[in-house]
């Protein structure tokens, strides 16, 4: 059995994001949102052209800014319905108009012992969104099917079953302001946008309180994983130099984590399971 654990205040919330791996929260107030959508256009006047997030910038001062403004608008939402936890990674995330910024099923990297620790994502869309301009996809879940570990270079232990798992997506079409709060190890990804116009979001990270932070570097010569401590500042200046081997951190060594397969009928099974089990969320 995955562990249970407290991150909700309301408790049928929380049980609804143990057991299916995500929940949707009313965010961003109107005038918050319009701030947002001016502060990109200053930095960005065209097209991004390719999938984008802000934590891939060269400037410093534009990824602290937008981080720490993104940190102090969702504080509150956050103390109000969560417990103790740490808050970083605040970043646009842009999907603009094409093929391009199509995303295929995937998990996020795992930055605590998620067998001890929880962790999640937000994604807050700009603007409406729904199956023309890429809203989330999510196989509810999925973030216990089996242990993984995921870094810089691990290995994806669903690479094989892509197409397997985009028949199964759920769209979660939202609101503009509305924030999906998802555990960094559940299935998900998004569709092209189709429309002419970038589709703009902001992304951020959430962490148990005082959980030990980790980073998980796939060495592919020796096809092991080495494991580094360190923590959430770190991950805002490696990003953009992901394929690399950290030289600034200390290692604890290589894990013996073995990237387990399933195959396509026990992973049919579990997707059945869970979404014959399935009701949509009420908001949080």
């Amino acid at each position: 059995m995955p562990p249970f654990f407290n991150i909700l205040k309301d408790e049928k919330s929380n049980t609804f994001l143990n057991k299916n791996g995500f929940i949707i929260c009313d965010a961003l107030t109107e005038s918050q949102l319009r701030k947002y959508r001016v502060k990109f256009n200053k930095w960005h006047n065209k097209s991004v052209g390719s999938f984008y997030k802000s934590y891939f910038s060269d400037q410093a001062n534009y990824k602290a800014d937008i981080e720490n403004e993104i940190i102090d608008d969702f504080n509150e939402l956050v103390k109000k319905k969560f417990h103790n936890c740490q808050l970083f990674g605040g970043m646009y995330v842009v999907k603009p108009f094409g093929n391009e910024g199509h995303l295929p099923p995937h998990q996020d990297w795992s930055f605590v012992d998620e067998q001890k620790h929880w962790s999640l994502n937000m994604w807050c869309p700009l603007q409406d969104v729904n199956a023309t301009n890429g809203n989330m996809l999510v196989l509810p879940g999925s973030h216990s099917y089996m242990k993984t570990i995921r870094g810089s270079k691990t290995k994806d232990q669903y690479l094989d079953q892509k197409k397997l798992l985009d028949n199964y997506m759920l769209d979660q079409p939202m609101k503009a302001g509305q924030a999906i709060f998802f555990f960094h190890g559940i299935i998900h990804g998004s569709k092209p946008n189709k429309t002419l116009n970038d589709r703009v979001s902001l992304g951020l990270s959430l962490i148990e309180q005082n959980a030990p932070v980790y980073y998980h570097y796939y060495n592919e010569k020796i096809n092991q994983t080495e494991v580094f401590k360190t923590d959430t500042k770190f991950y805002q200046n490696y990003v953009a130099d992901r394929e690399k081997l950290p030289d600034n951190l200390v290692s604890l060594g290589l894990s013996d984590f073995e990237f387990d397969s399933i195959n396509d009928n026990q992973l049919i099974e579990k997707i059945n399971t869970a979404l014959e089990e399935y009701q949509p969320p009420n908001k949080c």
